[in-house]
């Protein structure tokens, strides 16, 4: 776990004096654009940090906001999964950010009805990606609904729901 170092000399009026302080004594890659401002980048060991400060004086708050690259090591992917064990409204977030790391292109309808006649589990969810992906680059065709479905239906033995079938009749 990483340990941050803080210690101030003087007492701040701006918040984003005191947040510049605490990087400072860290040596954290930073850059203050205003008094208002300051986005500071942090590596860590799993992920890249990028935070961002905005300091707004006249009602007295501070936004803050932290994005991440997530590097899973190889070995640490299983440990991962657990952690991923999420809840059904995680998963459409989980499942876009693991295609973008992989480079693919993936709609919000294909997430949608993946989560809806797939199998839930993660470790699932995201091996059924790979091998979508794997079908996409192997036929030259993106990524759609049409084409998730055909897959799953080869591929899985797996048949439509009632609705599906009205819906397409």
């Amino acid at each position: 776990m990483m340990s941050v170092h803080a210690e101030t000399t003087s007492p701040a009026t701006n918040p984003i004096d005191l947040v510049e302080e605490i990087v400072l004594a860290n040596e954290w890659a930073h850059d203050r654009a205003n008094d208002e401002e300051m986005v500071v980048e942090v590596t860590g060991r799993w992920c890249d940090y990028r935070l961002y400060f905005v300091w707004q004086d006249e009602i007295s708050a501070m936004h803050f906001s932290c994005g991440f690259d997530m590097k899973v090591p190889k070995g640490r992917k299983a440990a991962v999964y657990e952690l991923l064990a999420l809840e059904d409204d995680a998963k459409p977030a989980a499942l876009a950010v693991y295609a973008r790391s992989r480079g693919i292109v993936l709609s919000d309808d294909v997430i949608e009805y993946l989560l809806r006649h797939g199998r839930r589990d993660m470790p699932s969810l995201l091996a059924t990606l790979a091998a979508l992906d794997r079908h996409s680059l192997a036929t030259k065709r993106p990524i759609t609904v049409p084409l998730l479905k055909g897959w799953l239906q080869r591929e899985l033995e797996w048949k439509p729901a009632a609705a599906d079938t009205l819906r397409n009749a």
